[in-house]
């Protein structure tokens, strides 16, 4: 069965090519103008995905997306913001809205084709019974800092392995010396897969994507890992 995907855009052009990427990759694609539109829709069908724009008139998709997410009814529905606004301040509010990612404009087929692809795989809810114990609302954050290693690095993401399990469509942030030397801001990262490592059952190897690069940012990890392949090459040579 095609995954079903809601776009909403205003721009009717972008929009018509965004369903003719998404068409070709397999997906069945309904087209939203604006946000009230989107919300008539989300009430007469089910949805897998929901991508939107993030500048719209009558109501922006990070709107949009705080209304989705206040719906129990859509808490399997992955969303994503498809946007042109390139700030780290907006990648923010929107990962802070409740969005599990956030494609940056013009788009680049193959890579988001990928992330609309692991978007599918969205954990899904599990029957185990709660058992439910009295407790407090915090609502403080928290640095947790975890030892561990970046494995391997493309222009979509990266494979960690580390000490503990992460919760698949988790959104997290890493510091490591990597991003300095490649001249990145350290991106937020959205966990696709995580599971115990073969040979050793303590430690788990975790796929990430980048959310909210440029392009401009992914041409700066294509060009490390390049230079990296190539000096690897000179070195066996010699």
């Amino acid at each position: 069965m095609l995954a079903h995907v809601l776009v909403v855009d205003d721009d009717k052009d972008f929009l018509q090519m965004v369903q003719k990427v998404l068409e070709m990759g397999g997906y069945a694609v309904v087209p939203s103008i604006d946000a009230f539109d989107a919300i008539d829709k989300l009430g007469k069908e089910i949805f897998d995905i929901i991508l939107t724009d993030a500048n719209m008139p009558g109501g922006s998709g990070f709107d949009l997306v705080k209304t989705i997410r206040k719906d129990r009814a859509f808490d399997q529905t992955a969303v994503a913001l498809l946007t042109g606004r390139r700030d780290k301040r907006d990648i923010d509010r929107g990962m802070e809205c409740g969005a599990d990612d956030y494609i940056v404009k013009p788009l680049d087929p193959p890579i988001f084709l990928a992330k609309v692809a692991s978007l599918v795989q969205k954990r899904k809810s599990t029957d185990r019974p709660e058992i439910n114990f009295a407790e407090c609302a915090v609502n403080m954050p928290v640095d947790w800092r975890v030892r561990s290693e970046i494995l391997r690095i493309n222009e979509q993401g990266m494979t960690l392995s580390g000490p503990i399990s992460v919760a698949v469509n988790s959104k997290i942030k890493i510091d490591c010396d990597l991003f300095k030397t490649i001249e990145l801001t350290p991106p937020y990262l959205r966990v696709v897969s995580c599971e115990a490592m073969p040979t050793n059952t303590h430690f788990f190897l975790t796929k990430v994507t980048f959310v909210g690069l440029t392009d401009q940012e992914r041409q700066k990890i294509r060009y490390w890992i390049n230079s990296n392949i190539a000096l690897t090459k000179n070195k066996k040579v010699s």
